[in-house]
């Protein structure tokens, strides 16, 4: 049942995207910010109960929901199912800001695959070459991917409709809350907005701290996955050598799994770096194997993604034969 609810909503998305800002994204932004004021942020602990409230009673609801369809009706729960991962599940919202960055960068239009890149990862800079849009392309694509697609899907085949919930719940709360949004800047002052970003990076500590774990599972079934569909030698070597030198260990997992499974380097220092000494300082350590990673290398990245996300249809389609069987 867990994968016909799968398809049908890998399907509906496909002919229907979601607009996710609208119908999940602004929602729960208007939900965690009135109830970070609720509970007064910039202390841990009310961070706790902030997130315990959220996600507690997202699963809550989706639990209630799920029982009293499926007990009604088989065909309810299974549609109760589709909705949720529709709305949860986000294979659009990663490829459709992939392809865009691609779609420029195969054109030659740097200018228009920077502006794009910009506004999917507000890290690249404005001087970004085509080679450094790609990287951080790829980077961004791997880690969005596991965190809309892989995710959500290993939570899901545990927990049904409720575990997607969870792990959607989980993660936004965790990004929401890491205190990094620029747009304080513009509502407050720089100045004021830095106070405002230290009082959320304490306020969502525990945020952070819960999606870590929550992922941890997930996270390494999603570089399994890579490194199956993909070079499975160099995507288990930078897993192991070279996932504890990025910035988020987790994150760090994926993206090194991901450089490996298509054998090309991430990472590096992105223009502007600052220059200390003559040496360039960077946050970004070089992570991967072969060759840089070039705009040449964005369709085999995308392809790696759809790979892993047939094997996982595979997979769900032989567990299930294996119960309807009786093994």
């Amino acid at each position: 049942m867990k994968l016909v609810v799968l398809i049908l909503a890998l399907l509906i998305e496909q002919v229907r995207p979601l607009p996710y800002a609208r119908f999940v994204g602004a929602p729960l932004t208007r939900l965690s910010n009135w109830v970070e004021s609720v509970f007064d942020s910039g202390n841990r602990q009310h961070g706790f109960m902030a997130w315990l409230l959220i996600v507690g009673g997202g699963v809550v609801l989706a639990t209630v929901l799920d029982v009293v369809l499926s007990s009604i009706n088989l065909l309810l729960g299974m549609a109760f199912g589709v909705v949720v991962l529709y709305l949860t599940l986000g294979f659009r919202q990663f490829s459709h800001a992939f392809t865009a960055v691609n779609e420029a960068l195969q054109a030659d239009d740097v200018p228009a695959a920077r502006k794009a890149m910009k506004a999917w990862n507000s890290e690249c800079p404005d001087q970004a070459s085509s080679d450094e849009i790609a990287r951080l392309a790829i980077e961004t694509g791997v880690l969005a991917s596991h965190r809309h697609v892989f995710g959500v899907l290993a939570w899901f085949v545990v927990f049904g409709p409720v575990g997607a919930v969870f792990y959607r719940l989980t993660a936004f709360l965790a990004t929401h809350w890491n205190g990094s949004d620029r747009k304080d800047e513009e509502l407050v002052g720089e100045h004021a907005a830095e106070e405002v970003q230290v009082k959320r990076r304490q306020f969502g500590a525990f945020a952070r701290q819960a999606f870590a774990l929550v992922d941890w599972l997930p996270a390494r079934m999603t570089a399994v996955a890579f490194a199956i569909v993909g070079n499975f030698e160099d995507a288990l070597y930078c897993w192991r050598e070279q996932a504890n030198s990025w910035r988020d260990h987790t994150a760090g997992v994926i993206v090194a799994a991901g450089a490996g499974a298509l054998g090309v380097k991430l990472g590096g220092p992105l223009s502007p770096s600052p220059v200390i000494d003559d040496e360039t300082v960077s946050d970004r350590p070089e992570i991967g194997v072969g060759e840089e990673a070039t705009p040449a290398a964005l369709p085999s990245a995308i392809g790696l993604v759809w790979r892993a996300l047939v094997l996982w249809v595979i997979l769900l389609a032989v567990v299930g034969l294996a119960a309807w069987v009786g093994i």
